[in-house]
């Protein structure tokens, strides 16, 4: 009976691992517990006694077969070296493990490229801006001036060349030709800031000069001229510049014997607004006659054209102008004698005249001009 127990139990351990089999080192184990218990089993069932025929040790028998078979059946297969590896649950990582990450796992690091700013449209450069006093130290300035070919010839010559005298004091660098007027001439193809033409001496008169110089206010370089004789240069040759400023030649100023010599000298201001009479000096009406040209030809009148926009800056009656400035400030055309007044006045204006043309000019090639 205790045999028939025996066998049963080992029966229902090996089904259980069949059906359910454990872990890899529990199962060993279980084995080892079913092998002992075979071979205890058969050295049992040899020791029965051979005198009892009856059927339940015919059953007994059998049911050792059964078994035998059962677990030859089940161990095969875990024996077999070809059976399919049996997949292991893997264990959870302990808080002190350390982690390694597989090279195929390597995080790539993206960079994002920042948002452009829109370009900005494209200007035209222009030129660095500096301060208009320091432009002045490189401005290039060309000077004709005939006073300097008969200065020192005779007691109402010894004043000084106006135009020439107000550079230095003005403390500006310049090319002065004198009364050259080839050299003048040849120069005019260079590059100038301001180029000043005073012509006073009642000589031999030519008007060559103004055609280079016309030029160069086209190219916008600013021109200063004093020119006493358009009456005589005016077809085609200083016509130009008094085209630009809307005015026109109008009349000589001649000595009337029956009017004051002083009186009929006096300059008044006609357009009291213009910077040519307040910088850097405030100039009024030039009222002190030398009288040097008082018995020949003092100059000539112009008159404003319709729709001029020339400034007037003096003449001796209402309607009577000797003075004007125009484009801007770039152009100015006095059609008097400088000397017929004395230094104290004149080389003030003409230091106005200077400062005012450059000015124009320095407005210009800054990109400032109106």
């Amino acid at each position: 009976m205790n045999t028939l127990f025996f066998l049963h139990a080992l029966t229902h351990l090996l089904r259980t691992l069949e059906a359910r089999p454990p872990r890899k080192a529990g199962r060993q184990f279980l084995w080892l517990i079913a092998f002992w218990a075979l071979t205890s089993l058969a050295c049992a069932g040899g020791a029965l006694p051979a005198s009892n025929p009856s059927l339940e040790g015919t059953q007994a028998a059998l049911r050792g077969t059964e078994i035998a078979l059962a677990v030859q059946q089940t161990t095969l297969p875990l024996l077999n070296p070809t059976t399919a590896p049996e997949t292991e649950v893997p264990t959870a990582l302990s808080p002190t493990a350390t982690f390694t990450a597989s090279p195929t796992n390597t995080p790539t690091l993206t960079v994002t490229p920042s948002p452009t700013q829109t370009p900005l449209p494209t200007r035209t450069p222009t030129p660095t801006q500096i301060s208009f006093e320091a432009w002045l130290s490189t401005a290039k300035i060309l000077v004709y001036e005939d006073w300097t070919g008969i200065a020192g010839t005779g007691p109402q010559y010894n004043a000084l060349p106006y135009a020439q005298e107000a550079l230095k004091r003005m403390g500006l660098t310049y090319t002065h030709v004198g009364d050259a007027v080839g050299d003048f001439d040849g120069r005019l193809s260079q590059s100038w800031d301001l180029i000043i033409s005073a012509k006073e001496v009642r000589n031999a008169v030519s008007g060559e000069i103004y055609e280079g110089m016309y030029q160069q206010l086209q190219n916008g370089a600013s021109v200063i001229i004093e020119e006493w004789a358009l009456n005589r240069i005016a077809s085609g040759k200083v016509d130009a510049f008094l085209d630009q400023c809307g005015v026109r030649y109008d009349r000589n100023f001649l000595f009337n014997p029956k009017i004051d010599m002083s009186l009929q000298q006096i300059m008044e201001t006609r357009d009291g607004s213009s910077p040519f009479l307040h910088t850097p000096n405030e100039i009024g009406n030039v009222s002190d006659p030398t009288h040097i040209w008082i018995e020949s030809d003092m100059g000539d009148f112009m008159m404003l054209e319709p729709g001029s926009t020339a400034d007037e800056l003096y003449g001796p009656f209402s309607g009577y102008v000797t003075a004007v400035a125009c484009l801007d400030g770039r152009l100015v055309i006095q059609s008097f004698g400088s000397h017929s007044y004395s230094g104290n006045t004149m080389i003030p204006l003409w230091e106005n005249y200077i400062y005012n043309a450059l000015l124009a000019r320095y407005n210009l090639v800054m990109g400032l001009s109106n």
